[in-house]
């Protein structure tokens, strides 16, 4: 195996690609040979979210000399070609480096060219766009589930954690870690069938049917077999590990929050302010704490009418969910009119998420009433997605590579007051603990490092 990114430093990022692999099984791809730097980085994305299974990138680099073009013997860059990236965050070498200062896709970790998005031609200057994946998500594609756990003739149980952790390791030979996989337990089934699925199709059938082992619905003993829990869980991939959690968890248990993950809303621009507070200021935001969302008590005693509810119709249920956490208003029916429900906002689900659903354990066909969470409806998986989206926010802080999707950040903003005052007082309406549901480290405009975030606030500060 051969990798070039330990002899570059000084720069945000270095990249250096590979001509394909010579491997004659896509679980044994590693870069190798010689490789073609490249000077001009114009862009670089990376991506990762609790809604997709494996991370991706995206890369804007620009040849000056048609160097890439010529490479690999005139074949130039094409797909499949093996990508090492360096990206180093701001805080490397500084007296508040992160814990996580440096991303290196070299090796196992490094990226392969999915697509050439985007091909720009003006003489010997070339412009490419090129989308990226790693060599788990190709074998994801490219691979088929033959076996079942536990294995026939055997009589006992298994958790979902098991089979999920042979697919990523013996399956796909995936060399991440997957501690997180076997972390939280589920509760045990008699059989798991792969079903010739692909390896991400498969998991995501364990997230729909997994109930966590941990988290109890009806307060009983964990050990209870006729306990009633909230079934479904998230599986995504983050730089260096695999993740299998709890929508349950990751909603109501949030992790210790380090200093890394501690921002608030302030000025940047300040020459009293240090480079290691200016590095946890939010440069952009926009609070967003859902659409149709509203105090209902508020309602009730101003006498004003509410703003329209949010419907969510599942075609594969061929039913309306109601976004609501909210218990409905009661309404007088003579006072009800045929319109009343006429101009409520409908989204349709043809292809609905599948990995969560609040389940009754006794029967698997019954959707329970009374979820876990007090803050959730019982709602399926595609429903409560639906519902985190709308009140998810983003931000925009400087290049923080220690923040990963699924983790849990703290936010600090102040109270709008008026000119002349002093801001110190918090807003208990947006600070908070928040979840991380995407995050997208970049690179822009050759040197400039960014991280954005969509998040949704799981807890307010009081």
């Amino acid at each position: 195996m051969s990798t070039a990114l330990n002899v570059k430093e000084g720069r945000p990022i270095n990249v250096f690609v590979y001509d394909i692999p010579n491997a004659t099984k896509i679980t044994e791809l590693a870069p190798s040979g010689n490789y073609i730097e490249v000077p001009d980085i114009i862009s670089f994305s990376y991506y990762e979210s609790i809604y997709d299974s494996f991370v991706f990138a995206r890369l804007t680099i620009f040849d000056s000399a048609g160097a890439l073009q010529k490479a690999f013997d005139g074949c130039g860059i094409r797909n499949l070609c093996a990508v090492e990236i360096q990206f180093t965050d701001p805080s490397k070498g500084k007296d508040y480096e992160r814990s996580k200062s440096q991303f290196n896709f070299a090796g196992d970790k490094c990226f392969y060219v999915s697509r050439i998005a985007n091909q720009l031609v003006q003489g010997k200057k070339q412009t490419y766009e090129i989308e990226l994946m790693n060599r788990d998500a190709l074998c994801s594609t490219h691979t088929n589930i033959k076996t079942c756990w536990p294995p026939d003739g055997n009589d006992g149980t298994i958790e979902y954690n098991v089979p999920i952790n042979d697919v990523l390791t013996k399956v796909i030979n995936s060399k991440k870690d997957t501690s997180n996989v076997t972390s939280e337990k589920t509760k045990p089934v008699k059989k798991v069938n792969g079903n010739g699925l692909k390896p991400f199709d498969f998991i995501a059938q364990c997230c729909r049917e997994a109930t966590s082992l941990e988290l109890s619905g009806s307060g009983k003993s964990a050990n209870d077999k006729n306990e009633k829990g909230a079934s479904g869980y998230l599986f995504w991939e983050t730089y260096d590990k695999y993740n299998f959690i709890s929508i349950t968890k990751l909603l109501t248990k949030p992790d210790n929050i380090s200093t890394d993950h501690l921002f608030k809303v302030s000025i940047v621009n300040d020459s009293k302010t240090l480079e290691s507070e200016a590095s946890q200021r939010i440069l952009q935001y926009k609070f967003n704490d859902g659409e149709n969302t509203s105090d209902v008590i508020q309602e009730i005693i101003s006498k004003k009418r509410g703003k329209s509810s949010k419907f969510l119709f599942d075609t594969t249920r061929n039913v309306y969910k109601k976004i609501d956490s909210s218990p409905e208003p009661i309404k007088d029916k003579c006072e009800k009119t045929l319109f009343d429900d006429s101009f409520n906002i409908t989204e349709y689900l043809h292809h609905p998420e599948y990995q969560i659903e609040y389940m009754d354990l006794c029967d698997p066909n019954q959707l329970k009433s009374q979820p876990t969470h007090p803050a959730l409806t019982s709602l399926n998986y595609s429903a409560i997605l639906e519902a985190l989206k709308t009140k998810t926010s983003s931000i925009r802080v400087p290049g923080n590579l220690s923040i990963s999707a699924g983790d849990h950040i703290f936010i600090e903003v102040p109270t709008i007051q008026g000119d002349g005052s002093n801001a110190t007082q918090t807003d208990n309406k947006y600070t908070g603990i928040y979840l991380v549901v995407k995050v997208s480290h970049r690179l822009e405009d050759i040197k400039n490092i960014f991280t954005d975030l969509e998040i949704t606030q799981i807890k307010q500060s009081t």
